[in-house]
C-alpha cells in the first residue's frame, strides 16, 4: 500500500483558458504549499503522442533525430511549447541543437530539465535574451544559411556621397546604442546577449555586371553570424546602369521595423554633422517590460486575450507542409498603388475620421474570406511597442506582435461591420504590450495547432520618401524579397506620397501567379471599401461576392 508524503488543500482547480486542468500552475501550487520541488516523472509515454503528433508520425524510434523525422525549426518551437505545458520542463537550446531523439528527450524530461545558469563573463554587459530573440536564435541555428528573418532598407542614390564619412557616422551611431554592439551566446542553455565596448562597420562596396537591382540584392543577402558584432551591414551598389543604391540589413533579432529606420535618421544626421546625445538603451526596455509583467495591466491584458482566443475557432484549412529547407523560400509582389486609389484611401480615411492602417487591414480580412473561406479570420499584426515616450528612439526587437480578430457575416450591414471591426481593432490596441509569446502558448496549449492561428500577417509602415545627405537625395525604394514563411504577408510602406505594397507568400502556398491574382483582388477590395457610401443600406454579401477574380 502506497501512502503520500505530502499533501494540502487545493481551494481551487487552476484551469487554462478552455478550461482544462493547467497541469504547470498546479505542479507550481505543490511545490508552493508542501516546499518541495517535484522531479517530473510523470508518465513519460505522454511525450510519445506529442512527439507523434508534431511530426505526424504513425509510430516512434526512440533513437532517430527529431530532423531525420522531418522536423524543423517551427516543429522545434511547437515541441517546446508542449513539453513545457505538460510537463513543466523547459527545453535548452543546448538540448534542442545536438541531435535530438525521443531517447534523449525522455531522460531531459525525467530530470527536470533545468541547470543552473552561470551569468559571469569577461564580454561587458550580459543579459539573458528575450524569448523572441531565443526563437529566433534557435532558427537561425537550425537554419544557418537562410538571411530571415531580416530587416532592410534599401534607397537609391542621386548625387555623391563620402563613403568615408558615412562610415564614420555610421560607426558613431553603432557606438551610441548598445544594441549595435550586441552578440548572442548560448551558455548551459539558456541565450544571453554580449555586449561589446566598440566596434567598427566598414561600408560594403560592389559594382555590378547586371542592372537588376532585385538578383543582384538577393546574392549579397547573407545571413548573420550571430556571435559577431556588428549585426548590420552597409552596402554601396553601383548597376551596371551607373545607377547608385544605399542598403542596410540587419537580422530581426535586433532589429525591427522602426529600429532600422531610427539608424538610418541618425546616420544622416551625423553625417551633417550632427553630434548625438546619449540614447536610452534595450536594457532599459527590458526593465519596464519586467516591471509591466508584475503590473495589474498586464492582467487585465492577459485576461483580454484569453477571451479572445476563446472566440476564435482556429482556420479551418490546413497549411502545405514544406520541406525544411523550402520553408523560408518566398515569392513576392511589390507595387505602388495607383494615384486614384490612394486618394481614394486617403478621403475615405479623413471623411470618416479613421486610419489608413485600419483600412488596409480590413480589407485583408475580406480578401482572406473571399480568397480562403474563412469566415473567422485572424490577422498577425506587429505594433511598435515603444511604450514610454523614452524608448522612442531605442534600438533593437521591441516590437510585438498581436493577432487581430474578425468574423465576416454575409447578411451583416457593411456600415455595421466596418464600426464594429474598428471598433475591436482599437480594443486589441489598447492591450497591445502582452508578449506574443505568452498567447502562442495558451493557444498552443490547448490542443490547438500553430498554424490555425498564424496565416495572415500584415504590417503598415511610416517612412520618409527621400532623405538629404548634403545635397545628395536617397529616395526609398523596395526590393523585392525572396523569403517568407507565412502562407500570405502584407506590408504596406506609408510615405506621405504613395502607397507601396508588397505582397508575400511562402512557395509552397501560392505561385507566382497566384500571387500577383491575390494583390490584384486585394486593390479591388480597397476600391470597393472606400469608393462606397458607407450610408447605403448594403450588406456584407454585396462587397464579398463582387466580381472579382479568385485564386
Amino acid at each position: 500500500m502506497c501512502c503520500p508524503i505530502n499533501g494540502f488543500v487545493l481551494k481551487k482547480w487552476p484551469l487554462t483558458f478552455n478550461n482544462k486542468v493547467d497541469k504547470k500552475a498546479l505542479s507550481s501550487q505543490y511545490e508552493e504549499n508542501t516546499g518541495t520541488v517535484s522531479k517530473n516523472y510523470a508518465d513519460l509515454e505522454g511525450i510519445e503522442k506529442v512527439w507523434q503528433e508534431i511530426l505526424c508520425l504513425s509510430h516512434v524510434n526512440d533513437h532517430q533525430s527529431f530532423y531525420e523525422c522531418g522536423g524543423d525549426s517551427l516543429a522545434l518551437m511547437k515541441l517546446g511549447y508542449k513539453v513545457s505545458d505538460y510537463f513543466n520542463v523547459e527545453l535548452a537550446p543546448s538540448d534542442l541543437f545536438g541531435e535530438l531523439n525521443l531517447g534523449t528527450l525522455k531522460k531531459i524530461i525525467a530530470n527536470g530539465g533545468k541547470q543552473k545558469i552561470n551569468t559571469d563573463n569577461d564580454f561587458g554587459v550580459s543579459i539573458e535574451a528575450t524569448v523572441a530573440q531565443r526563437n529566433l536564435f534557435i532558427q537561425n541555428k537550425l537554419n544557418p544559411k537562410i538571411p530571415f528573418p531580416h530587416s532592410y532598407l534599401t534607397f537609391q542614390v542621386n548625387g555623391n556621397l563620402d563613403l568615408q564619412c558615412l562610415e564614420d557616422a555610421l560607426g558613431e551611431v553603432i557606438d551610441t546604442h548598445e544594441g549595435l554592439r550586441t552578440r548572442f551566446q548560448m551558455e548551459k542553455g539558456k541565450v544571453f546577449l554580449k555586449t561589446v565596448i566598440k566596434e567598427n562597420c566598414p561600408i560594403i562596396e560592389v559594382s555590378c555586371e547586371t542592372d537588376d537591382l532585385n538578383s543582384e540584392l538577393h546574392k549579397l543577402s547573407k545571413s548573420f553570424d550571430y556571435s559577431k558584432v556588428p549585426l548590420i551591414r552597409l552596402t554601396f551598389i553601383r548597376l551596371s546602369n551607373n545607377k547608385k543604391y544605399l542598403h542596410f540589413e540587419m537580422p530581426h533579432i535586433i532589429s525591427d521595423g522602426e529600429s532600422l529606420k531610427i539608424i538610418v535618421q541618425q546616420v544622416i544626421r551625423v553625417y551633417g554633422g550632427y553630434k548625438l546625445s546619449v540614447q536610452k538603451q534595450f536594457r532599459t526596455f527590458l526593465k519596464l517590460a519586467e516591471i509591466y509583467r508584475g503590473s495589474n495591466q498586464y492582467k487585465l491584458d492577459e485576461e483580454f486575450w484569453i477571451m479572445q482566443l476563446k472566440k476564435f475557432d482556429g482556420f479551418q484549412r490546413e497549411s502545405i507542409k514544406a520541406k525544411s529547407e523550402d520553408r523560408f523560400r518566398g515569392t513576392h509582389v511589390v507595387l505602388n498603388l495607383k494615384s486614384s486609389l490612394a486618394e481614394s484611401v486617403i478621403n475615405f480615411s479623413e471623411a470618416n475620421k479613421i486610419s489608413k492602417y485600419k483600412i488596409f487591414t480590413l480589407s485583408l480580412a475580406i480578401l482572406i474570406n473571399r480568397v480562403y473561406g474563412e469566415s473567422s479570420v485572424a490577422i498577425m499584426s506587429p505594433v511598435s511597442n515603444r511604450f514610454e515616450r523614452s524608448m522612442a528612439d531605442v534600438v533593437g526587437l521591441l516590437s510585438n506582435v498581436i493577432p487581430l480578430f474578425f468574423n465576416i457575416n454575409p447578411d451583416q450591414n457593411i456600415k455595421c461591420w466596418i464600426k464594429d471591426s474598428f471598433l475591436h481593432i482599437d480594443r486589441s490596441l489598447k492591450h497591445q504590450k502582452y508578449p506574443f509569446e505568452n498567447i502562442i502558448k495558451a493557444w498552443t496549449s490547448s490542443d490547438n495547432k500553430l498554424d490555425s492561428l498564424m496565416k495572415f500577417f500584415l504590417g503598415y509602415h511610416i517612412h520618409d520618401e527621400k532623405y538629404l545627405l548634403e545635397k545628395t537625395e536617397l529616395i526609398l525604394h523596395q526590393p523585392v524579397r525572396y523569403y517568407e514563411d507565412m502562407p500570405l504577408s502584407l506590408a504596406i510602406t506609408d510615405t506621405g506620397e504613395r502607397f507601396i505594397l508588397r505582397v508575400s507568400s511562402n512557395r509552397h502556398s501560392l505561385s507566382s501567379d497566384q500571387l500577383n491574382n491575390v494583390a490584384q483582388e486585394y486593390l479591388s477590395i480597397l476600391g470597393l471599401i472606400t469608393g462606397r457610401d458607407l450610408d447605403l443600406n448594403l450588406k456584407m454579401f454585396d462587397l464579398i461576392s463582387s466580381d472579382i477574380s479568385l485564386v
